[in-house]
This record gives structure tokens, C-alpha cells and sequence, in this order.
């Protein structure tokens, strides 16, 4: 360690000795409940003359993710292509799970609303049965448009039923792949779990009740519903507010450089929904434990060893419930000590810490927290304002000056007296004994 200070108690005093604003990451916010917009196609059971809408009340909870203030659709009254009309919770407006009006839409073009029982149900029985008729024409398509979504990212759940079992549906999002399934061959009760229709193939198609479309953004969307068979269609659909709740992260810290020979820890501070899943990469390429790397799929990354190899860019894939996120990218570099070097001589003497304060990455004077390597340890510290480095034009010794072990444009630090944040801000070291050497030039 080196700097134009000569005076130990100062050099504690203006280096922060024992901070630790930089060690950790911050704690993961606790979850929050998610909101979600539902719509339920109540179809009525024409065949007994009853007339009755299998609407869902209030109070009652359905769907994949559990809600309440299911919006029931109007079966009656509108034709093809036009606008749906609510009758609750709120009429004539799409309420979110608090019952709260929102300003979505909905407009479809199927061929009718129809249900699949005799008996009013609850829940998700309630909510299976009711379907909104695919067409019966040349194209055999259902359209569902959606818009004026206020969700930043969403999960977009759509429920298929019929008033027969087997029957197989695709299911796409905008134009894009289809995802297949059969309608329920357990009958028509509903009563068990939900399940999921995963299929890509539609030989592959397997009896279930909804399909999944994940991390959805933009302020609308269009569902359609392709039958293959007979009748078929939405019974459902269910759109899961997922901002915020989908993962996200920052590295800590976000660069290490550090002698050939060292070790570098990297560690992840996750944000949304625990829990979460763990892929460290480097330049794009996922690692795995061995040899000198450990904590490949956990939230911290060591790697022992370091040689110029290890050098790179390193993130990490996250991934939880809701979807999934890339971390920005953290910047590892190995640096070599010159043989005969002073930094030589450190090195091989096996320091807790070696901070040269010769940075390059921005003027401390004026830019708070720009980091001092520690070469050894990866216990960066941060410049407070105003500090002078390398930057500013502040050197240390030179091999000009007498000094041949240290290299030509060696760097130092400068700190401005009577500006209590001209100082460096450095983490808690790792030291279990109680004698101490510290070296500064």
C-alpha cells in the first residue's frame, strides 16, 4: 500500500479502517401480494332452460395464482368482434383483484358462450365452467385482444374448456409457437389441481385446463385459441402482475483486479420473489464448480488461484417463480506482478491488503465511490470527494526518483485537508491476530 501520508494515526483516520459500507449485499425485500387482473367467459347452460351465467361471485378464488374479483364476461347480448361487456364486480368496467377498476379492454371474436355442467360450482369449477366458443369456420380460431395493460411485465395464464373431454386445443400468444392441450378427462367436476398444458407438439398434448405465456411485456396482447376437433374455447383468462416479482440483481463488487495467484469472490444481491436459482457465467458461459471455481450455482462465486485466464466478465442468471433476469456484468482482472517489481516483493510476503491507488476508471475529485482495488484481498475500498489519484496527476515513487522497483508512472493518493470526505472508505479485513504491519510510502 502506498500514499504521500507518513503518519499512522492520519493514515487510520483518513483510510476508514473497519468500515463496512461496501462488504455485503442488501437484504431481499420481503414479497409483496401480487396484483392480477382476471376474466371469466360465464357461459350459461342453455340445455336446461335455465338461463343461468356460471359467473363467479366476489368473494370467490380461482385460477393458477389465486384471486378474487374475477370479472365475469357477459354471455348474452354481444356478437362476434365486439367489445365484452363486464357485469362484475364492477359493471361495465375490468376490476384488478382488489376490485379496483382498471382501464383494460377486451375485445374478442369467437362464436358464443356455452357451459360445460348442470350445477353451479365455485371456484376453479365455477371458472371451467363457462368457455367462450372458438368459431366454427374454415379457420377454426378464437381471437381474445387485450389492451391497455398498466403492468410493467405480466404472466399471462389462459383457460381452456369444452363441453366434452379430450378435445384438443392450441393455444398462441401474438401470432407466435402454439402450446397444446386436451380438455379435461377427469369430467366435468374440476375439482382437483390445476394443470398446466405444456405441450409443443400437438400429438403431444395431454389432458389439462390452462397454458402459461411468461414474462410478457408491452401494453396489450392477443390471444388465440386454434380447435382441432369439436367445441372448444376460453374459459378464462388471467393476467399475473410479475414486476418486480420477477428476479433481478446487482454484483458485489462490480470489479475486482487483483494479483495472478489470488482469490476473487463475487457475490449477488437478488431482488423480487424468492426463492431464487443461481447461474454464474463468464463471458457468457456458464460455469461450474471445479478446479478453481466454487459457488457456480449459488449466490456467491469463489475462484481460487486466479491466473490471467480467469480474467473476464462475469454474471449471473437468475431465476425464480415468476421468470427469469441477467445481472449486469462484473469485470475481473489478473494482473501479473513484473518480476524483481516492488509489487513482487509484496505479493510474495502474503498481505491481508496491497492498495496502489493507481486507478484509471474516473477523477475521485469530483465522483463519489469510484473504487481502490485492494490487489490482494478483493477488499476494494471507495474514494470519498475530493480525493486526488493517478487521475489528477499524483504520483508516487518513480524509478526516476531513485525508486527502481516501482514502475514509471507508478500512481498515488492525495487528500485534501479541511474536506472530511476526503478519505477512503475501506471494508473490515481478515485479521485474527493482534499485531499489525501496515507499509506506506
Amino acid at each position: 500500500m502506498k500514499t504521500n501520508m507518513t503518519q499512522p494515526g492520519t493514515l487510520r483516520t483518513l483510510l476508514g479502517l473497519g468500515l463496512t459500507a461496501i462488504l455485503l449485499a442488501g437484504a431481499i425485500p420481503a414479497a409483496q401480494a401480487q396484483n392480477a387482473i382476471g376474466l371469466n367467459f360465464a357461459g350459461r347452460q342453455w340445455s336446461i332452460g335455465g338461463n343461468v351465467p356460471m359467473s363467479l361471485n366476489a368473494s370467490a378464488t380461482a385460477g393458477a395464482v389465486p384471486q378474487q374479483n374475477w370479472n365475469n364476461v357477459d354471455p348474452a347480448g354481444h356478437d362476434s368482434g365486439t367489445e365484452a361487456q363486464i357485469t362484475g364486480p364492477n359493471p361495465a368496467v375490468i376490476s384488478d383483484n382488489g376490485g379496483t377498476a382498471t382501464s383494460l379492454t377486451l375485445n374478442y371474436a369467437a362464436q358464443g358462450m356455452w357451459a360445460v355442467s348442470q350445477t353451479t360450482y365455485t371456484g376453479n369449477r365455477q371458472l371451467l365452467s363457462g368457455y367462450s366458443d372458438v368459431e366454427n369456420d374454415d379457420a377454426n380460431i378464437g381471437s381474445y385482444a387485450i389492451s391497455n395493460i398498466s403492468f410493467s411485465a405480466y404472466d399471462v395464464y389462459v383457460y381452456v374448456s369444452s363441453d366434452a373431454n379430450g378435445r384438443t386445443a392450441g393455444v398462441s400468444l401474438n401470432g407466435g409457437a402454439q402450446t397444446y392441450l386436451k380438455t379435461d378427462a377427469n369430467g366435468y367436476d374440476f375439482s382437483g389441481p390445476l394443470i398446466e398444458g405444456q405441450a409443443s407438439v400437438q400429438g403431444d398434448a395431454t389432458n389439462a385446463h390452462y397454458v402459461c405465456f411468461r414474462n410478457i411485456t408491452g401494453s396489450g396482447f392477443e390471444v388465440e385459441i386454434h380447435r382441432y376437433g369439436g367445441n372448444v374455447g376460453a374459459a378464462g383468462i388471467q393476467i399475473v402482475d410479475t414486476s418486480g416479482y420477477s428476479p433481478a440483481g446487482t454484483i458485489h463488487p462490480s470489479a475486482l483486479t487483483l494479483y495472478a495467484g489470488s482469490t476473487a469472490q463475487f457475490e449477488v444481491a437478488a431482488t423480487g420473489t424468492a426463492p431464487f436459482g443461481y447461474q454464474w457465467r463468464t463471458n457468457m458461459v456458464a460455469l461450474s464448480d471445479g478446479g478453481n471455481v466454487f459457488g457456480a450455482t449459488s449466490n456467491v462465486l469463489t475462484i481460487s488461484n486466479l491466473s490471467g485466464a480467469d480474467s473476464g466478465s462475469y454474471d449471473v442468471f437468475l431465476t425464480n417463480g415468476y421468470g427469469n433476469g441477467t445481472t449486469p456484468a462484473a469485470q475481473l482482472s489478473v494482473v501479473v506482478p513484473a518480476p524483481g517489481s516492488f509489487a513482487a516483493a509484496v505479493v510474495s510476503n502474503a498481505p491481508v491488503a496491497y492498495y496502489r491507488f493507481n486507478e484509471t476508471d474516473g477523477d475521485p475529485s469530483v465522483t463519489p465511490n469510484l473504487p481502490a482495488f485492494d490487489y490482494i484481498g478483493g477488499d476494494n475500498g471507495t474514494y470519498g470527494v475530493p480525493t486526488l489519484n493517478w487521475v489528477d496527476s499524483i504520483f508516487g515513487p518513480q524509478p526516476s526518483d531513485g525508486y527502481p522497483g516501482f514502475e514509471s508512472g507508478n500512481g498515488a493518493v492525495y487528500f485534501s485537508a479541511g474536506y472530511p470526505g476526503s478519505q477512503i472508505n475501506i471494508p473490515s479485513w481478515n485479521i485474527t491476530g493482534n499485531n499489525v504491519t501496515m507499509v506506506a510510502w
